[in-house]
Protein backbone atom coordinates (compact mmCIF):
# COMPACT_ATOMS: atom_id res chain seq x y z
CA UNK A 1 0.00 0.00 0.00
CA UNK A 2 1.84 3.46 -0.69
CA UNK A 3 0.32 6.44 0.77
CA UNK A 4 0.71 9.74 -0.87
CA UNK A 5 0.48 13.26 1.12
CA UNK A 6 -0.36 16.42 -0.76
CA UNK A 7 -1.49 19.99 0.28
CA UNK A 8 -4.93 21.76 -0.54
CA UNK A 9 -4.88 25.44 -0.61
CA UNK A 10 -8.36 26.76 0.91
CA UNK A 11 -9.53 29.81 2.27
CA UNK A 12 -9.11 28.66 5.53
CA UNK A 13 -5.01 28.35 4.80
CA UNK A 14 -2.82 25.41 4.25
CA UNK A 15 -3.72 21.70 4.73
CA UNK A 16 -2.23 18.12 4.48
CA UNK A 17 -4.08 15.81 2.83
CA UNK A 18 -3.35 11.84 2.68
CA UNK A 19 -4.82 9.01 0.43
CA UNK A 20 -3.87 5.01 0.51
CA UNK A 21 -3.41 3.25 -3.09
CA UNK A 22 -3.54 -0.41 -2.29
CA UNK A 23 -3.25 -1.19 -5.89
CA UNK A 24 0.12 1.34 -6.61
CA UNK A 25 3.21 1.00 -5.53
CA UNK A 26 4.57 4.23 -6.37
CA UNK A 27 8.67 3.78 -5.47
CA UNK A 28 8.00 0.87 -8.53
CA UNK A 29 5.60 2.52 -10.65
CA UNK A 30 6.46 6.09 -11.33
CA UNK A 31 4.66 6.50 -14.41
CA UNK A 32 1.45 6.03 -12.95
CA UNK A 33 -1.29 8.78 -14.13
CA UNK A 34 -3.23 9.52 -10.75
CA UNK A 35 -6.18 12.20 -10.29
CA UNK A 36 -5.76 13.63 -6.80
CA UNK A 37 -8.75 15.06 -7.09
CA UNK A 38 -10.94 11.49 -6.64
CA UNK A 39 -9.90 10.63 -3.23
CA UNK A 40 -10.72 12.11 -0.17
CA UNK A 41 -8.65 13.84 1.80
CA UNK A 42 -7.98 14.17 5.90
CA UNK A 43 -6.31 16.87 7.88
CA UNK A 44 -3.53 15.20 9.84
CA UNK A 45 -1.13 16.73 12.51
CA UNK A 46 1.85 13.88 12.04
CA UNK A 47 2.95 11.95 9.70
CA UNK A 48 6.14 9.40 9.49
CA UNK A 49 9.12 9.95 7.75
CA UNK A 50 9.22 6.77 5.65
CA UNK A 51 5.69 8.71 4.09
CA UNK A 52 7.98 11.53 4.05
CA UNK A 53 10.71 9.86 2.25
CA UNK A 54 8.36 8.36 -0.36
CA UNK A 55 6.89 11.25 -1.59
CA UNK A 56 10.35 13.05 -2.15
CA UNK A 57 11.79 9.67 -3.98
CA UNK A 58 8.91 9.57 -5.98
CA UNK A 59 9.36 13.09 -7.61
CA UNK A 60 6.71 15.22 -5.71
CA UNK A 61 6.53 18.90 -4.65
CA UNK A 62 6.73 18.46 -0.41
CA UNK A 63 4.84 20.75 0.91
CA UNK A 64 3.90 20.42 5.08
CA UNK A 65 2.92 22.68 7.36
CA UNK A 66 2.84 22.42 11.14
CA UNK A 67 2.94 18.62 11.54
CA UNK A 68 5.58 16.32 13.39
CA UNK A 69 7.45 13.82 11.53
CA UNK A 70 8.39 10.91 13.52
CA UNK A 71 11.02 8.89 12.67
CA UNK A 72 14.80 9.48 10.83
CA UNK A 73 14.58 11.83 7.94
CA UNK A 74 17.50 9.80 6.03
CA UNK A 75 18.02 11.34 2.51
CA UNK A 76 21.35 11.13 2.24
CA UNK A 77 23.08 11.60 -1.23
CA UNK A 78 19.51 11.49 -3.46
CA UNK A 79 20.25 13.12 -6.39
CA UNK A 80 17.46 14.81 -8.39
CA UNK A 81 17.92 15.87 -12.25
CA UNK A 82 18.84 19.11 -13.29
CA UNK A 83 15.52 19.79 -14.85
CA UNK A 84 13.75 18.47 -11.67
CA UNK A 85 12.88 21.27 -9.62
CA UNK A 86 10.48 20.45 -7.20
CA UNK A 87 9.87 22.70 -3.75
CA UNK A 88 10.63 21.17 -0.76
CA UNK A 89 8.56 22.92 1.74
CA UNK A 90 8.52 21.75 5.69
CA UNK A 91 7.32 24.75 7.66
CA UNK A 92 6.45 25.31 11.27
CA UNK A 93 6.95 21.65 11.91
CA UNK A 94 8.95 19.33 13.76
CA UNK A 95 11.03 16.81 13.55
CA UNK A 96 11.38 14.14 16.01
CA UNK A 97 14.29 11.96 14.37
CA UNK A 98 17.80 12.79 12.97
CA UNK A 99 18.11 14.62 9.84
CA UNK A 100 20.30 13.92 7.13
CA UNK A 101 20.54 15.28 3.71
CA UNK A 102 24.43 14.97 3.03
CA UNK A 103 25.57 15.11 -0.75
CA UNK A 104 22.14 16.10 -1.49
CA UNK A 105 21.24 18.44 -4.98
CA UNK A 106 18.16 20.96 -4.34
CA UNK A 107 17.29 21.84 -7.73
CA UNK A 108 14.40 23.72 -6.22
CA UNK A 109 13.55 26.33 -3.52
CA UNK A 110 14.36 25.16 0.42
CA UNK A 111 12.19 25.74 2.80
CA UNK A 112 12.87 24.58 6.38
CA UNK A 113 11.57 28.13 8.01
CA UNK A 114 9.84 27.87 11.51
CA UNK A 115 10.95 23.82 11.74
CA UNK A 116 12.25 22.21 14.49
CA UNK A 117 15.36 20.07 14.45
CA UNK A 118 14.84 17.75 17.90
CA UNK A 119 18.50 15.39 16.20
CA UNK A 120 21.08 15.99 15.05
CA UNK A 121 20.13 18.27 11.15
CA UNK A 122 23.04 16.64 8.69
CA UNK A 123 23.26 18.32 5.32
CA UNK A 124 27.04 18.14 4.69
CA UNK A 125 27.99 18.39 0.86
CA UNK A 126 24.62 19.46 0.36
CA UNK A 127 23.84 21.82 -2.93
CA UNK A 128 21.26 24.41 -3.14
CA UNK A 129 21.27 25.56 -5.97
CA UNK A 130 17.88 27.67 -5.60
CA UNK A 131 16.96 29.91 -2.46
CA UNK A 132 17.25 28.30 0.84
CA UNK A 133 15.14 29.43 4.05
CA UNK A 134 15.96 28.70 7.59
CA UNK A 135 14.52 31.57 9.04
CA UNK A 136 13.00 31.22 12.59
CA UNK A 137 14.42 27.12 12.60
CA UNK A 138 15.39 25.72 15.40
CA UNK A 139 18.35 23.16 15.75
CA UNK A 140 18.08 21.66 19.44
CA UNK A 141 20.93 19.29 18.13
CA UNK A 142 24.27 20.18 16.24
CA UNK A 143 23.48 21.45 12.74
CA UNK A 144 26.29 20.45 10.15
CA UNK A 145 26.37 22.46 6.74
CA UNK A 146 29.76 21.64 6.27
CA UNK A 147 31.26 21.97 2.73
CA UNK A 148 27.52 22.94 1.51
CA UNK A 149 26.65 24.92 -1.29
CA UNK A 150 24.40 27.70 -1.52
CA UNK A 151 24.08 28.89 -4.81
CA UNK A 152 21.74 31.32 -4.26
CA UNK A 153 20.15 33.99 -1.22
CA UNK A 154 20.38 31.48 2.21
CA UNK A 155 18.17 32.87 4.82
CA UNK A 156 18.69 31.76 8.72
CA UNK A 157 17.29 34.92 9.96
CA UNK A 158 16.22 34.23 13.37
CA UNK A 159 17.08 31.23 13.79
CA UNK A 160 18.43 29.60 16.71
CA UNK A 161 20.76 26.81 17.16
CA UNK A 162 21.23 25.20 20.72
CA UNK A 163 24.07 23.43 19.86
CA UNK A 164 27.16 23.70 17.53
CA UNK A 165 26.75 25.18 14.07
CA UNK A 166 29.20 23.78 11.69
CA UNK A 167 29.60 25.52 8.68
CA UNK A 168 33.44 25.01 8.16
CA UNK A 169 34.30 25.00 4.18
CA UNK A 170 30.92 26.02 3.41
CA UNK A 171 30.20 28.56 -0.05
CA UNK A 172 27.41 31.12 -0.01
CA UNK A 173 27.17 32.22 -3.53
CA UNK A 174 24.49 34.80 -3.04
CA UNK A 175 23.60 37.14 0.10
CA UNK A 176 22.94 35.10 2.97
CA UNK A 177 21.37 36.23 6.09
CA UNK A 178 22.35 35.44 9.51
CA UNK A 179 20.36 38.57 11.29
CA UNK A 180 19.27 38.07 14.74
CA UNK A 181 20.06 34.91 14.84
CA UNK A 182 21.24 32.62 17.95
CA UNK A 183 24.28 30.04 18.14
CA UNK A 184 24.06 28.57 21.79
CA UNK A 185 27.59 26.51 21.32
CA UNK A 186 30.03 27.05 19.34
CA UNK A 187 30.08 28.07 15.50
CA UNK A 188 32.75 27.49 12.74
CA UNK A 189 33.02 28.97 9.73
CA UNK A 190 36.72 28.75 9.15
CA UNK A 191 37.52 28.46 5.43
CA UNK A 192 34.22 28.98 4.20
CA UNK A 193 33.35 31.65 1.00
CA UNK A 194 31.02 34.17 1.24
CA UNK A 195 30.68 35.30 -2.26
CA UNK A 196 27.80 37.77 -1.72
CA UNK A 197 26.66 40.24 0.84
CA UNK A 198 27.05 38.76 4.79
CA UNK A 199 24.96 40.04 7.12
CA UNK A 200 25.04 38.88 10.47
CA UNK A 201 23.51 41.98 12.70
CA UNK A 202 22.52 41.61 16.00
CA UNK A 203 23.29 37.91 15.89
CA UNK A 204 24.42 35.87 19.63
CA UNK A 205 27.33 33.75 19.09
CA UNK A 206 27.43 32.49 23.03
CA UNK A 207 29.84 29.93 22.52
CA UNK A 208 33.40 30.49 20.48
CA UNK A 209 33.40 31.61 17.26
CA UNK A 210 35.51 30.77 14.09
CA UNK A 211 36.25 32.49 11.24
CA UNK A 212 39.84 31.91 10.27
CA UNK A 213 40.82 31.52 6.73
CA UNK A 214 37.05 32.84 5.67
CA UNK A 215 37.20 35.06 2.61
CA UNK A 216 34.30 37.51 1.93
CA UNK A 217 34.04 38.76 -1.32
CA UNK A 218 31.32 41.74 -0.89
CA UNK A 219 30.42 43.92 2.18
CA UNK A 220 30.16 42.20 5.51
CA UNK A 221 28.01 43.12 8.48
CA UNK A 222 28.60 42.50 12.50
CA UNK A 223 26.48 45.36 13.22
CA UNK A 224 25.45 44.78 17.10
CA UNK A 225 26.53 41.23 17.04
CA UNK A 226 27.49 39.74 19.95
CA UNK A 227 30.20 37.47 20.63
CA UNK A 228 30.58 35.80 24.44
CA UNK A 229 33.24 33.93 23.93
CA UNK A 230 36.98 33.48 21.81
CA UNK A 231 36.04 34.88 18.52
CA UNK A 232 38.49 34.17 15.87
CA UNK A 233 38.90 36.50 12.51
CA UNK A 234 42.60 35.22 12.08
CA UNK A 235 43.89 35.46 8.60
CA UNK A 236 39.97 35.90 7.39
CA UNK A 237 40.38 37.87 3.87
CA UNK A 238 37.31 40.66 3.94
CA UNK A 239 37.44 42.20 0.24
CA UNK A 240 35.20 44.62 0.67
CA UNK A 241 34.05 46.82 3.77
CA UNK A 242 32.79 45.21 7.26
CA UNK A 243 30.72 46.65 9.81
CA UNK A 244 31.19 45.67 13.46
CA UNK A 245 29.51 48.79 14.64
CA UNK A 246 27.88 48.74 18.37
CA UNK A 247 28.90 44.75 18.41
CA UNK A 248 30.75 43.19 21.53
CA UNK A 249 33.39 41.05 22.39
CA UNK A 250 32.89 39.71 25.69
CA UNK A 251 36.02 37.81 25.41
CA UNK A 252 38.94 37.59 23.38
CA UNK A 253 38.98 39.25 19.94
CA UNK A 254 41.46 38.02 17.75
CA UNK A 255 41.98 39.78 14.16
CA UNK A 256 45.73 38.68 13.58
CA UNK A 257 46.92 38.53 10.04
CA UNK A 258 43.35 39.40 8.70
CA UNK A 259 42.89 41.48 5.48
CA UNK A 260 40.51 43.64 4.75
CA UNK A 261 41.06 45.67 1.50
CA UNK A 262 37.85 47.85 1.81
CA UNK A 263 36.72 50.11 5.15
CA UNK A 264 36.55 48.77 8.78
CA UNK A 265 34.33 50.46 10.32
CA UNK A 266 34.04 49.41 14.50
CA UNK A 267 32.64 52.58 16.27
CA UNK A 268 31.18 51.76 19.27
CA UNK A 269 32.42 48.45 19.50
CA UNK A 270 33.38 47.17 22.93
CA UNK A 271 36.42 44.84 23.19
CA UNK A 272 35.74 43.49 26.94
CA UNK A 273 38.72 40.91 26.72
CA UNK A 274 42.23 40.84 24.83
CA UNK A 275 42.33 42.42 21.24
CA UNK A 276 44.64 40.89 18.53
CA UNK A 277 45.49 42.84 15.35
CA UNK A 278 48.67 41.92 14.74
CA UNK A 279 50.13 41.27 11.35
CA UNK A 280 46.64 42.19 10.11
CA UNK A 281 46.36 44.79 7.61
CA UNK A 282 43.07 47.51 6.77
CA UNK A 283 43.48 49.16 3.46
CA UNK A 284 41.02 52.17 3.05
CA UNK A 285 41.14 53.32 6.75
CA UNK A 286 39.58 52.30 10.07
CA UNK A 287 37.49 53.66 12.33
CA UNK A 288 37.71 52.81 16.19
CA UNK A 289 35.67 56.20 17.31
CA UNK A 290 33.59 55.58 20.72
CA UNK A 291 35.24 52.30 20.65
CA UNK A 292 35.69 50.40 24.79
CA UNK A 293 39.11 48.52 25.37
CA UNK A 294 39.00 46.85 28.47
CA UNK A 295 42.05 44.30 28.04
CA UNK A 296 45.22 44.47 26.48
CA UNK A 297 45.65 45.78 23.21
CA UNK A 298 48.38 44.12 20.34
CA UNK A 299 48.79 46.05 17.02
CA UNK A 300 52.28 45.40 16.22
CA UNK A 301 52.76 44.82 12.70
CA UNK A 302 49.77 46.30 11.88
CA UNK A 303 49.84 48.18 8.37
CA UNK A 304 47.02 50.58 7.96
CA UNK A 305 46.45 53.66 6.02
CA UNK A 306 44.38 55.70 8.02
CA UNK A 307 42.80 54.59 11.89
CA UNK A 308 41.03 56.78 13.73
CA UNK A 309 41.96 55.17 16.99
CA UNK A 310 42.06 58.37 19.86
CA UNK A 311 44.70 57.96 21.51
CA UNK A 312 42.60 58.02 25.44
CA UNK A 313 41.03 54.75 23.97
CA UNK A 314 43.98 52.48 24.07
CA UNK A 315 46.59 54.70 26.36
CA UNK A 316 45.93 52.11 29.10
CA UNK A 317 45.65 49.01 27.31
CA UNK A 318 48.02 49.25 24.25
CA UNK A 319 50.73 46.29 25.00
CA UNK A 320 54.39 47.56 24.50
CA UNK A 321 55.93 47.02 20.78
CA UNK A 322 58.33 49.98 19.59
CA UNK A 323 56.23 49.21 15.74
CA UNK A 324 52.67 49.83 17.56
CA UNK A 325 53.73 52.95 18.77
CA UNK A 326 55.72 54.41 15.72
CA UNK A 327 53.13 53.53 14.04
CA UNK A 328 50.36 55.21 15.93
CA UNK A 329 52.88 58.21 15.90
CA UNK A 330 52.72 58.34 12.25
CA UNK A 331 49.01 57.65 12.33
CA UNK A 332 48.01 60.63 14.26
CA UNK A 333 50.20 62.99 12.69
CA UNK A 334 49.01 62.30 9.02
CA UNK A 335 45.45 63.07 10.70
CA UNK A 336 47.08 66.17 12.26
CA UNK A 337 45.89 64.68 15.81
CA UNK A 338 49.28 66.35 17.25
CA UNK A 339 48.19 65.78 20.81
CA UNK A 340 47.30 62.23 20.81
CA UNK A 341 51.17 61.83 18.57
CA UNK A 342 52.63 63.85 21.62
CA UNK A 343 50.51 61.83 24.05
CA UNK A 344 51.57 58.53 22.42
CA UNK A 345 55.30 59.01 21.80
CA UNK A 346 55.55 60.11 25.40
CA UNK A 347 53.73 56.70 26.75
CA UNK A 348 56.56 55.19 24.27
CA UNK A 349 59.23 56.21 25.69
CA UNK A 350 58.38 56.43 29.44
CA UNK A 351 57.64 52.76 28.71
CA UNK A 352 60.73 51.61 27.18
CA UNK A 353 62.49 53.63 29.93
CA UNK A 354 61.01 51.90 32.49
CA UNK A 355 62.30 48.65 30.79
CA UNK A 356 65.70 49.84 31.25
CA UNK A 357 67.93 48.52 33.90
CA UNK A 358 69.65 50.61 36.02
CA UNK A 359 73.41 49.83 34.86
CA UNK A 360 72.04 51.01 31.54
CA UNK A 361 73.54 54.47 31.43
CA UNK A 362 70.77 55.90 28.67
CA UNK A 363 68.11 55.15 31.30
CA UNK A 364 69.39 58.08 33.66
CA UNK A 365 69.97 60.36 29.79
CA UNK A 366 66.36 59.15 29.38
CA UNK A 367 64.99 60.40 33.40
CA UNK A 368 66.80 63.76 32.52
CA UNK A 369 64.79 64.29 29.12
CA UNK A 370 61.47 63.21 30.53
CA UNK A 371 62.05 65.34 33.45
CA UNK A 372 63.53 68.41 31.34
CA UNK A 373 61.14 68.87 28.52
CA UNK A 374 58.94 65.51 28.47
CA UNK A 375 61.52 64.25 25.48
CA UNK A 376 61.34 67.25 23.61
CA UNK A 377 57.25 67.44 23.22
CA UNK A 378 56.66 69.95 26.38
CA UNK A 379 59.55 72.60 25.70
CA UNK A 380 57.38 74.86 28.47
CA UNK A 381 59.30 72.36 31.02
CA UNK A 382 62.60 73.26 30.01
CA UNK A 383 62.25 76.88 31.20
CA UNK A 384 60.49 75.19 34.21
CA UNK A 385 63.04 72.98 34.60
CA UNK A 386 66.10 75.60 34.07
CA UNK A 387 64.98 77.80 36.74
CA UNK A 388 64.73 75.21 39.66
CA UNK A 389 67.92 73.98 39.15
CA UNK A 390 69.64 77.20 38.63
CA UNK A 391 67.43 78.34 41.96
CA UNK A 392 68.75 74.98 44.11
CA UNK A 393 72.30 75.44 42.95
CA UNK A 394 72.14 78.86 43.81
CA UNK A 395 70.43 77.77 47.55
CA UNK A 396 73.28 75.49 48.30
CA UNK A 397 75.89 77.67 47.17
CA UNK A 398 75.07 80.58 49.58
CA UNK A 399 73.86 78.03 52.46
CA UNK A 400 76.70 76.09 52.49
CA UNK A 401 79.78 78.71 51.62
CA UNK A 402 80.47 76.91 48.70
CA UNK A 403 81.81 79.75 46.29
CA UNK A 404 83.66 82.70 47.81
CA UNK A 405 85.45 85.66 46.24
CA UNK A 406 89.17 85.22 46.73
CA UNK A 407 91.77 87.95 48.08
CA UNK A 408 92.29 90.58 46.02
CA UNK A 409 95.96 92.37 45.73
CA UNK A 410 95.16 95.40 47.69
CA UNK A 411 93.13 93.61 50.44
CA UNK A 412 95.39 90.38 50.98
CA UNK A 413 94.02 87.55 53.11
CA UNK A 414 90.56 88.86 52.49
CA UNK A 415 87.87 85.64 51.68
CA UNK A 416 84.20 86.90 51.29
CA UNK A 417 81.08 84.50 50.73
CA UNK A 418 78.45 85.37 47.82
CA UNK A 419 74.84 86.95 49.05
CA UNK A 420 72.18 84.81 47.29
CA UNK A 421 71.51 87.86 44.64
CA UNK A 422 75.11 86.78 44.04
CA UNK A 423 74.95 83.06 44.30
CA UNK A 424 71.92 83.47 42.34
CA UNK A 425 73.98 85.18 39.36
CA UNK A 426 77.33 82.84 39.77
CA UNK A 427 74.47 79.83 39.44
CA UNK A 428 73.46 81.51 36.01
CA UNK A 429 76.42 82.01 34.49
CA UNK A 430 77.75 78.30 35.12
CA UNK A 431 74.67 76.96 33.77
CA UNK A 432 74.45 79.17 30.67
CA UNK A 433 78.08 79.97 29.42
CA UNK A 434 80.41 77.80 31.70
CA UNK A 435 82.18 80.50 33.17
CA UNK A 436 82.19 83.09 36.15
CA UNK A 437 84.17 86.03 37.48
CA UNK A 438 87.54 84.86 37.85
CA UNK A 439 87.54 86.44 41.49
CA UNK A 440 84.84 83.96 42.27
CA UNK A 441 85.87 80.31 43.06
CA UNK A 442 84.91 77.07 44.50
CA UNK A 443 85.54 76.73 48.16
CA UNK A 444 87.07 73.56 48.07
CA UNK A 445 87.52 70.42 45.85
CA UNK A 446 83.83 68.84 46.03
CA UNK A 447 82.34 72.48 45.68
CA UNK A 448 84.82 72.07 42.15
CA UNK A 449 82.92 69.38 41.50
CA UNK A 450 79.51 70.09 41.94
CA UNK A 451 80.09 73.19 39.91
CA UNK A 452 81.04 71.17 37.08
CA UNK A 453 78.35 69.19 37.50
CA UNK A 454 75.44 71.98 37.46
CA UNK A 455 77.88 73.34 34.15
CA UNK A 456 76.82 69.70 32.54
CA UNK A 457 73.28 69.89 33.45
CA UNK A 458 73.60 73.47 31.33
CA UNK A 459 75.52 71.61 28.67
CA UNK A 460 72.29 69.14 28.46
CA UNK A 461 69.55 71.57 28.60
CA UNK A 462 71.45 73.04 25.73
CA UNK A 463 71.58 70.03 23.43
CA UNK A 464 67.95 69.87 24.50
CA UNK A 465 67.07 73.01 23.23
CA UNK A 466 68.89 73.33 19.83
CA UNK A 467 66.91 69.59 19.35
CA UNK A 468 63.09 71.21 20.07
CA UNK A 469 64.21 74.12 18.02
CA UNK A 470 65.19 71.74 15.24
CA UNK A 471 62.25 69.80 14.92
CA UNK A 472 59.97 72.37 15.38
CA UNK A 473 61.97 73.84 11.73
CA UNK A 474 61.35 70.55 10.50
CA UNK A 475 58.09 70.36 10.83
Amino acid sequence: MAVIFFVINTTQGISVAAISIPEIDLLESSHTSINFNTFPTKNISTINAEEVIAMIVAGKELRLDNVIIIGNLNLSSLYWPDNNRQKMVITNSKILGYVDFSGNIFNGPVNFSGTVFLKVADFVGAQFNDVAYFQYAQFKDNAYFSFAQFKEKVFFFGTKFDKNAYFPSAQFGNKIYFSNAQIKKNSFFGGSQFLGDAHFENISFFGNSFFAKAQFSENVRFVVSKFCQYADFGRAQFEKNIDFEGAKFENVADFEGAQVRGVANFKMVWFAGQTYFQWSQINNGASFETARFDGDVYLNAMTYTRMYLPWDLIKNNLVFNSGSYFGLVNNYRALNWLEDANNCYYKYRTENQQGKSWIDLTKYLDIFLCISSGYGLYPERLIYFSGIVILFFACIYRLWNGIYIIPCPFHAGYCQRLSFIESLYFSCLIYFTSNSLTTWQPSTTTWRYIVIFEDIMGWMFLGVFISIISKAWMS
